[in-house]
């Protein structure tokens, strides 16, 4: 870095934080002169609380001032704290006398927080009579940024341009963007509401009625498949809001002490009104006449096309269809810049859609709990949904140029129903003081059909002739509309079944017509447990867990077509049986020393999906330790390990449907050690920490090919094959050899590669603070927070980097109080936030030959070496935005009380 930057640099740093601390400084005095000036004068009684009640109130008003350096995107995402004044909290307690008999309510208490700007505010009211009634309402309001731009980031290399005139000659180029975000960034707000009335709560009838509201809206990115109008894939803005809508009414009946029965019947009602716009930053071209087009190929990796050359250009004259000028996609630049693109290129310059949802599930629910018999314990319940969901008028439309098509609409619209029945009943018996015998049995199942329908289509397209291909054609366009009912030779077929208005080629993966589909779950679970407390200071039990699930499934199925493999009308069936052992010890050491742990071992003979565990062992251990009144310890172990070392494909294999590669030995564990503290040695003076270290792993064999989408391709051994933008990830054994499984058809060779596909992110926690009290005015804290993971993983992308996988974040913090009157509280305080990620890394191999050919030993090199861009030798980042951080916040404050 230059060093006359630097300097201005930490000029400038210097500068903010003396500004910081000068108003820390100036702030504190003129606090405590204007608290010790103006201290209010009494209000009368009258004018602020009701007769006959007492009530308390307080406030808590600041400002923050938040100065930040680095990743704004990161920041937001996880701290989100801006400046500016900010209500921290206000409380109000009214409670009634016991001079006044006739009062409404008992106690009331209002506790708020958040408000003025923080990304989540708090309000709940409470409120009680006696015997009569007990009500509760809370308000919440998150803000959630979301922008981890590694996310579902395609690493688009740097240095990628798209050549301006004949790609021969160009006169010029421009750049191909970098995605400088997450493809699933979000920006939204949740709101929800919670309210609930207890009538009667000690009676022998207590009514409880209750509604909540959670509605959540905002923008986000979406990726999407190339379809219709769209030559390449595009990314989607999303302007969602869910909105969900809760009643309650329930009835308890207490017929006899210890025993409650209750009926509960809650009615949910869900909304979805959201709608889809191409990412208005992707607008990167125009047509001669100014008009904004959308090119698509956001990721690099849709364009289609065999790049035979020693360059590559996301967008070309593949995406053409008789240019004006032979050999050219672009032939200039705007008075402002922009490319302008030739008329008969791919375009997209609107684009909407939308599919409003709407979903209503009533549940009734019968509840048991009882110890009214002697040594014997039940609780129950029984419960039903019925669920109705409802897509009554889903369409997509776009408009552009792609070959003829100049418009494509299509609607659908669907519908679901889901059935849950669920029967829970578990039963205690104290068989003698020391034995107990317990059962739990579940019993869950679900069914849910479906279905969605295209009635039809609508595409408008130019005459299928070169000169009219483009989109400055004026003369008439022909509209054909396709629907289930279309004679024959208008609308494409599908040449296996014969059956008219299939969308096949038209839009990928849609067909006109009906699909029928299905999904559906019967669960038993039963756990029996025996107990035994062998002395006063040991505990134990065995547990005995059965477990049967039933998976029904049929994807699609389409009735106007003929059955085949492709359209089956039957459903998947898959059983899965679970037995499981579980033991538990708890023991006493002393007074002041107590010891449980849990160990627990399962196995299924069958999973849903091939990585699913089938082998689950867990091991548990805690003791609390406490030497001393005023010192307390916990040390606690857990490990969770979960395998599964079959191929669930058996039947496709020996059918030919599916390639053998080999057992996939799928393994996971997460393993975590832990110890905290609390020390109070005396009232002035508290100290507490807390340590913990896991382990999170997971592992699977994986064959993948070595062929980046983008790599140019040429003849195999040839130097045709070498990409000088596009490198590929490579297996190597530890003698160096290329690691392979099986090859692809010899008529079209696909090369695999095998690998471990494993991440493992070792990560160490730890906090620890302290709360000084030296007298009853003044009170300080400090404290330190660190979050470190050193983590890795196997990187099929050559361009990848571990990020937040290798990284550290911290959070010391240093917060005061200071009671200058009774009724009014000087704070401040300082909070640091500080996020960073570890070197280089990445693919440790690399081959630059096209077609992942594990046979051209000369084009397999070490990805640090070489100029194509990898993760291992770019920045940290990768092939997007840093995300590296660090912020100093101040907050000055005045806690009033009246």
């Amino acid at each position: 870095m230059n060093i006359i930057c630097f300097k201005r640099l930490t000029h400038a740093r210097s500068n903010r934080m003396r500004m910081l601390t000068a108003g820390l400084v100036i702030a504190m005095p003129m606090a405590a002169c204007i608290a010790l000036a103006q201290e209010p004068a009494a209000i009368p009684s009258k004018m602020s609380t009701p007769d006959g009640y007492s009530a308390h109130h307080s406030i808590d008003v600041s400002g923050r001032i938040a100065d930040k350096v680095g990743s704004g995107a990161m920041y937001n995402t996880m701290v989100n704290l801006q400046t500016g004044p900010r209500v921290s909290s206000e409380t109000m307690d009214l409670r009634r006398l016991d001079s006044n008999k006739k009062g409404l309510l008992d106690s009331a208490h209002i506790t708020g927080s958040g408000f003025g700007g923080d990304p989540y505010n708090f309000l709940k009211l409470s409120a009680e009579k006696g015997k009569i009634y007990e009500f509760s309402g809370t308000f919440r309001r998150n803000r959630q940024y979301f922008d981890y731009d590694l996310l579902g980031n395609p690493n688009n290399p740097r240095g990628i341009t798209v050549p301006i005139g004949p790609a021969s000659a160009p006169t010029g180029s421009f750049a191909w963007p970098q995605v400088q975000h997450s493809s699933s960034m979000t920006n939204s707000v949740r709101r929800m509401t919670d309210t609930q009335l207890t009538l009667y709560p000690l009676s022998t009838f207590t009514i409880r009625l209750g509604y909540s509201q959670n509605v959540m809206q905002g923008t986000s990115l979406l990726p999407a498949r190339s379809a219709g109008i769209m030559k390449y894939g595009a990314l989607f803005q999303q302007n969602q809001r869910h909105s969900t809508d809760e009643f309650k009414a329930a009835i308890d009946w207490k017929p006899v002490a210890r025993t409650v029965f209750t009926y509960e019947q809650i009615v949910a009602h869900y909304k979805e009104n959201s709608s889809f716009t191409l990412d208005p930053n992707g607008f990167l071209a125009q047509e001669a006449d100014g008009t904004p087009v959308y090119l698509g190929n956001w990721d690099v990796s849709s364009n289609g096309s065999a790049n035979t050359t020693t360059s590559f250009a996301p967008y070309s004259t593949a995406a053409c269809n008789s240019p004006a000028v032979v050999g050219q996609a672009f032939f200039g630049l705007s008075s402002t810049g922009v490319p302008i693109i030739d008329p008969t290129c791919a375009v997209v310059t609107s684009y909407t859609r939308t599919n409003p949802t709407r979903t209503t599930m009533p549940t009734e629910t019968l509840r048991v709990q009882s110890t009214s018999i002697k040594n014997l314990a039940i609780n129950g319940q029984a419960s039903y949904s019925m669920i109705n969901l409802n897509e009554p008028n889903s369409f997509e439309s776009g408009s552009g140029l792609n070959g003829a098509v100049r418009t494509q609409f299509w609607a659908a619209n669907g519908t679901a129903k889901r059935k849950v029945y669920n029967v829970d009943l578990g039963v205690t018996w104290q068989v003698t003081p020391s034995v107990t015998l317990a059962d739990q049995v579940s019993l869950m199942s679900s069914a849910q059909p479906g279905s969605i329908t295209y009635p039809n289509y609508t595409k408008v397209t130019t005459p299928a002739v070169a000169a009219s291909e483009s989109i400055n054609y004026t003369g008439a366009l022909t509209s054909t509309t396709c629907s289930t009912s279309t004679p024959g030779g208008l609308c494409p077929t599908l040449a296996t079944t014969g059956i008219v208005g299939s969308m096949a080629g038209v839009l990928a993966g849609t067909t006109l017509g009906t699909t029928n589909s299905f999904y559906g779950v019967e669960q038993l679970t039963n756990t029996f447990t025996a107990g035994w407390a062998a002395t006063s200071k040991a505990n134990f039990s065995l547990s005995y867990r059965y477990g049967n699930r039933n998976i029904g499934h049929n994807t699609g199925f389409m009735p106007a077509f003929a059955v085949s493999a492709s359209n089956p009308p039957d459903r998947e069936l898959t059983a899965i049986s679970e037995q499981a052992g579980i033991f538990n010890a708890a023991y006493r050491v002393t007074p002041n020393w107590d010891i449980n742990g849990t160990v627990e071992a399962a196995y299924n003979d069958n999973s849903y999906t091939t990585s699913t565990p089938r082998q689950t062992r867990r091991y548990r251990v805690h003791s609390k330790f406490r030497p001393e009144k005023w010192a307390t310890f916990n040390v606690g172990f857990t490990d969770a390990e979960k395998h599964n070392n079959t191929f669930n494909t058996a039947a496709d294999i020996l059918a030919g449907t599916t390639t053998y590669f080999g057992q996939l030995k799928h393994e996971e564990h997460t393993r975590a050690a832990s110890i905290s503290g609390m020390l109070t040695p005396n009232e002035h003076l508290s100290i507490d920490f807390d340590y913990a270290y896991t382990d999170f792993y997971t592992a699977t064999n994986t064959c993948y090919t070595g062929q980046d989408t983008g790599m140019v391709l040429g003849t195999a051994n040839t130097a045709n094959s070498i990409s000088p933008i596009f490198a590929a990830a490579v297996s190597l054994n530890a003698s160096g050899a290329p690691q392979t499984c099986k090859t692809g058809s010899v008529s079209s060779p696909v090369y695999y590669w095998y690998a471990r596909m494993y991440a493992d992110a070792p990560t160490q926690s730890g906090s620890v603070g302290v709360l000084l009290s030296p007298n009853d005015k003044l009170q300080a804290g400090l404290g330190y927070q660190v979050n470190k993971v050193a983590g890795d993983q196997f990187f099929i992308d050559a361009r990848d980097v571990n990020g937040a996988m290798a990284s550290t974040y911290q959070t010391p913090y240093l917060n005061a109080s200071w009671k200058i009157t009774p009724s009014m509280t000087w704070k401040a305080e300082y909070n640091y936030y500080g996020y960073g990620e570890g070197g280089p890394s990445g693919a440790k191999n690399c081959t630059l030959d096209g077609a992942g050919n594990p046979n051209l030993a000369t084009a397999i090199v070490p990805c640090a070496t070489i100029s194509v861009p990898t993760g291992m030798n770019s920045f940290n980042a990768g092939m997007t935005a840093p995300r590296t951080f660090h912020a100093n916040n101040i907050t000055l404050g005045i806690h009033y009380e009246f």
